[in-house]
């Protein structure tokens, strides 16, 4: 069960959907769908996109409208608002961000990052990015899917090697909080990033830095399951640890 707000004693709690899911494994809590209410987004990167393998671990995301919860009875997941990986063992929802990360003028979107479940420098692919706008209109109880989003406002962005672990970590900044119409940058912590050198440094770590002019000028992938830009030629900075193992980026905070 996950328990993201508690109010002199008054809770509002949600239930995972099946076992071994990890629902809670990662919450987040903003203003999503521009209703002046707290939303909240809680993953379950264990989540499966076949329910028929138990070890799909695509990963799910599920996203609660606010002004529709309230302290009381346990509320399920599955009648939820939700967004499903794309990759199996991809591990959607290792981490979570809100913020203005496309427009840069108004609404916010979802920052949501896969690492995989099987780290390992020649299986585990690199890590996932997915920066999403969830609409009131999308229905409850049905997945929008990262693989073939359709009309949903979406980018996806693939780290630059096998098992970087790309989105390891999330933040959502204000570098330049004089300019509201600036949005919100966005730093995606790579902890396995080899630093290329010289000199080379495996698992060195770096953190990339997105503008929301860096990500909206990307192109939207609709139904088409292969386009995913890469992180080391649409970043607008990739700050890189400087030891061996620094595993750098391993935690932000905006």
């Amino acid at each position: 069960n996950v328990h993201p707000i508690a109010d002199f004693g008054q809770r509002i709690s949600f239930a995972g959907v099946n076992n071994g899911d990890e629902a809670g494994y990662m919450v987040a809590a903003g203003e999503v769908f521009s209703t002046g209410s707290t939303d909240f987004v809680v993953s379950a990167r264990r989540g499966d996109r076949t329910p028929a393998d138990p070890n799909d671990d695509s990963g799910i995301v599920y996203v609660i409208d606010g002004t529709a919860v309230s302290p009381g009875p346990v509320i399920g997941l599955a009648t939820m608002r939700s967004m499903i990986g794309a990759v199996p063992r991809g591990g959607l929802g290792e981490s979570l961000a809100i913020g203005n990360f496309l427009t840069g003028v108004t609404g916010n979107e979802i920052a949501v990052t896969g690492v995989g479940t099987i780290p390992n420098d020649s299986t585990n692919p690199a890590g996932r990015l997915y920066v999403v706008s969830v609409p009131l209109s999308v229905l409850p109880g049905t997945p929008i899917d990262l693989m073939l989003g359709g009309s949903t406002p979406m980018r996806r962005v693939r780290g630059d090697t096998n098992n970087d672990f790309f989105g390891f970590s999330l933040a959502a900044l204000d570098l330049d909080p004089n300019t509201a119409a600036n949005g919100n940058e966005l730093a995606v912590g790579t902890i396995y990033a080899d630093r290329v050198g010289p000199p080379f440094q495996k698992n060195a770590g770096a953190v990339y830095l997105y503008r929301p002019i860096d990500l909206g000028n990307l192109a939207n992938p609709g139904n088409d399951p292969n386009v995913d830009q890469n992180a080391g030629t649409t970043a607008r900075r990739i700050v890189w640890g400087q030891r061996l193992w620094d595993e750098f980026g391993f935690g932000l905070a905006s």
